[in-house]
């Protein structure tokens, strides 16, 4: 494992400049309506005991945040990358040519299920 340098985040690292930080920031506000609620939902003079999410609650968090992504936030930050680096990535260009040529590229996208 390499360190990145600095000021080449945006490069090296896309996903963590373009789209992690939105991702992540709605999974949080998730979390903290789930918080919310819970003590919404508490009456005076009653013991307080704060509940975990299921996992279910969790991958429907990750679910909606996916979704609220946009593909021209994904790809947008590829663009640049593309654009800061020179041109087009030759050893990935190789790569990905190489697994075509194999058959062993898969070019179909399809819906992630809800829960797995």
């Amino acid at each position: 494992m390499l360190k990145v340098p600095p000021g080449y985040t945006s490069v090296c690292q896309p996903a963590d400049v373009c789209w992690m930080k939105p991702f992540k920031d709605q999974i949080r506000a998730q979390w903290i309506d789930f918080l919310r609620e819970q003590i919404e939902e508490w009456r005076v003079g009653e013991p307080f005991k704060m509940k975990a999410p299921e996992r279910e609650n969790v991958a429907d968090w990750i679910h909606t945040a996916w979704d609220h992504l946009s593909i021209k936030t994904i790809s947008g930050r590829y663009r640049a990358t593309q654009t800061a680096m020179g041109g087009e990535n030759e050893a990935a260009y190789f790569v990905v040519s190489k697994l075509a040529r194999l058959s062993l590229l898969d070019t179909t996208l399809g819906e992630i299920d809800k829960y797995f």
